[in-house]
């Protein structure tokens, strides 16, 4: 209806059989447009934010969008009686190229359209979990604010649109046909009444644009969250097949599995370090049994006046020479295990990186964060200007592979030492931050545990080119670590 709308004619072109041509085989498309999107547009948005993750998603859509606009609008118009006639000759009379007839204004529209409406679904996104103070929209909160989105995008990109249907329709009418897009464009305001021309079949579009792209956005949140489940649990799964193995080994050899003690490496009774120190943290500090806990974490973040900017083992300025002369000064940093630390947020300050991205366990903690930086930077957008806070399991995060060049924590890793299935979960921890780093990238660990318990278990991995160490200069009892990643290999090719 939309295309018949635009096209020179109007729905005067109107057939029982228009609704329907093509359907089908044209909307197996879509598979290839909604892969392209979701799968450009999550790659680059922890690396460069969602608005220009946004405008790379849409231009790499448009290589299966075009064909699919071309094919389409022509069967419907009636050019073409059927889909294999319509590649037939398309393919006989302008081989591959006349499938991306249109491209021109096709990316005009499509790079706009999706921008608008993921920067609004953002702005949106990040209005509502502030009101509601959830870590994710529900299901039908994204598809009220999806479709929201999508219909003032529309709005604003319809002339394009037009214009675009215009010329890849054109051999549908009679009339001298448009020699570009200037061309269609003046002739359309001097012959069909102005500027309303180009807002013809907006309802249409409207009609169709709103439900799709709701249940695109619907669907989208719910999939990853059940993939991330699943992921998560299988991690889990893991994990405890691995401690009953231990356990089994351990009463075999007539002896039993004992966690580890690593001296500094644990929470005093008092709520200090031993051999070691925090700094304004938090006076609620889990026990330290529960120390490898996240729900122990989040009670203690919970807790009244816990909230506020905490840091531990060292601040800022004690450690910002060992950062800035082992980090690469350059792309993306994650900081694991944030907490309420201002680290982040200070090596964003300090300019050298692109993006920092700070992720925790605990939601309180990261709602604290999102609302400091959202006062900051007065914008409720958080993501757009190069540092965002995320909730997700250090262990098993939703980043792509080798998207960071370095990579910061500050007790984390003893977090992981004092697990149950300590050298399992710290292995887990150290195999993720591999993952995420990018060739010759930086992990550096600030933690209480001695070399004899860290440099084995680190070692023990194929990951790093180099592993170094030595006590802080300026925080007794706390070491730093740095692990630089190895190359990766080309995937060995079976003989032929």
């Amino acid at each position: 209806l939309r295309t018949l709308a635009q096209t020179r004619g109007g729905a005067g072109s109107l057939r029982s059989s228009s609704l329907l041509s093509g359907a089908g085989t044209t909307s197996a498309f879509a598979y290839g447009i909604g892969a392209l999107q979701f799968a450009v547009f999550g790659t680059v948005a922890p690396l460069a934010g969602p608005l220009a993750a946004s405008v790379c998603g849409a231009a790499a859509s448009c290589l299966c969008s075009v064909p699919q606009e071309v094919l389409k609008q022509r069967l419907v118009t009636g050019i073409y009686p059927s889909f294999g006639e319509a590649v037939r000759r398309i393919w006989t009379a302008q081989g591959p190229s006349g499938f991306y007839a249109g491209w021109l204004p096709t990316v005009s529209r499509n790079v706009p359209f999706v921008a608008a409406t993921f920067t609004a679904f953002a702005a949106l996104e990040a209005r509502a979990l502030r009101a509601s103070g959830e870590e994710r929209l529900r299901p039908s909160e994204s598809v009220a604010i999806g479709m929201s989105s999508a219909v003032l995008a529309a709005t604003l990109t319809q002339p394009i649109d037009v214009v675009k249907t215009r010329l890849m329709t054109q051999a549908a009418s009679a009339l001298p046909p448009y020699a570009g897009v200037r061309d269609c464009a003046l002739t359309m305001l001097r012959t069909e009444g102005g500027p309303a021309a180009f807002y013809a079949g907006l309802h249409q579009r409207i009609l169709y644009a709103g439900p799709l792209w709701a249940l695109q956005f619907g669907l989208n949140v719910r999939l990853s969250q059940a993939l991330l489940e699943r992921r998560r649990a299988a991690a889990e799964r893991a994990a405890a097949a691995e401690r009953a193995a231990v356990e089994r080994v351990g009463r075999l050899r007539g002896g039993s599995y004992a966690r580890p003690l690593h001296g500094a490496a644990r929470p005093g009774a008092a709520g200090g370090w031993r051999g070691g120190r925090r700094l304004a943290a938090c006076s609620a500090l889990p026990r330290p049994d529960d120390f490898a806990s996240v729900a122990s974490w989040e009670e203690a973040y919970a807790a009244p006046g816990q909230d506020a900017p905490a840091d531990w083992l060292a601040e800022y300025d004690e450690v910002r020479p060992l950062l800035a002369a082992a980090l690469p000064g350059r792309g993306s940093l994650l900081v694991l295990g944030c907490g309420t630390s201002p680290l982040a947020a200070q090596l964003y300050a300090e300019g050298r990186y692109e993006r920092v991205v700070a992720i925790d366990g605990s939601k309180t903690a990261i709602a604290a964060q999102r609302e400091r930086r959202a006062a900051q930077c007065g914008h409720a957008t958080l993501c757009t200007r190069g540092l965002c806070y995320e909730v997700c399991d250090a262990r098993s995060t939703p980043f792509a592979d080798a998207v960071f060049g370095g990579a910061v924590d500050k007790g984390l890793l003893d977090a992981a030492l004092c697990s149950e299935g300590f050298d399992y979960e710290a292995g887990l921890l150290a195999g993720e931050v591999a993952r995420l780093l990018s060739d010759g990238g930086v992990w550096v660990s600030l933690s209480l545990s001695p070399p004899s318990v860290v440099l084995p278990l680190l070692s023990s991995l194929p990951h790093w080119a180099s592993l170094d160490t030595q006590p802080h200069p300026s925080a007794a009892g706390v070491f730093s670590y740095v692990a630089t990643r190895a190359e990766r290999r080309p995937a060995a090719r079976l003989p032929a």
